[in-house]
């Protein structure tokens, strides 16, 4: 069978139509993801520095509470018992701390002065005096670093493995302008995570 002029013409329009059309829904998908991957650039860009907002302002809250309790410690009590006593109260109040401890310098050394337990974690034999010491040993701090006054942070597990965050904040500063006390808090490392749950898209694109 033959095709007429006519036959080969509707062919050939229809061949054309058809490449138009998938031309047409090629460009209109790779806009498509091109303008969403857009979108996601700046919602990730968006978002953390929204997330880099929050930490700021959840490390400055947890750096003054410690200061705080700190400052309690310089305080007059009936007995050393009622300010360690007093100091643990106000910490297990909050669940992101579960350990401070105040190092004194002395003769070119940091030494622990004391050190105060999240109750909840005492209990559970996860940070008694030989756990800050495993800590000090296997996670230490830049204690020369924070002593110039900035903080110092490090990552570490309890025995249990629970994911920790060590912070070092500068305390008691001498006349030379550093500091001859720190503070060291072990942080919830699942408590401070909190603050990127409501982001996991955009973490997840990071």
């Amino acid at each position: 069978m033959r095709l007429t002029i006519g036959s080969k013409l509707n062919t050939i329009i229809v061949l054309f139509g058809l490449l138009g059309i998938g031309g047409s829904i090629f460009f209109a998908s790779y806009n498509f993801i091109s303008n969403q991957q857009d979108l996601l650039r700046k919602g990730v860009q968006d978002v953390a520095s929204l997330i880099a907002g929050r930490i700021r302002s959840e490390m400055s809250d947890i750096a003054g509470r410690a200061r705080t309790l700190g400052a309690a410690s310089l305080e007059d009590f009936g007995s050393r018992a009622d300010k360690l006593r007093f100091i643990q109260e106000n910490l297990a109040v909050d669940k992101r701390l579960i350990g401070m401890t105040v190092y004194r310098q002395e003769r070119g050394q940091f030494l622990p002065a004391w050190r105060i337990p999240h109750p909840e974690f005492e209990k559970k034999d996860l940070l008694k005096q030989k756990n800050f010491e495993e800590l000090d040993q296997k996670h230490p701090l830049d204690f020369v670093h924070a002593s110039k006054g900035n903080l110092a942070f490090t990552a570490a597990f309890l025995a249990d493995k629970t994911p920790i965050i060590r912070m070092a904040i500068p305390f008691v500063k001498k006349k030379t302008g550093e500091f001859s006390q720190l503070i060291v808090l072990e942080l919830h490392q699942q408590e401070i995570s909190k603050f990127f749950s409501d982001s996991t898209l955009y973490t997840s694109y990071l």
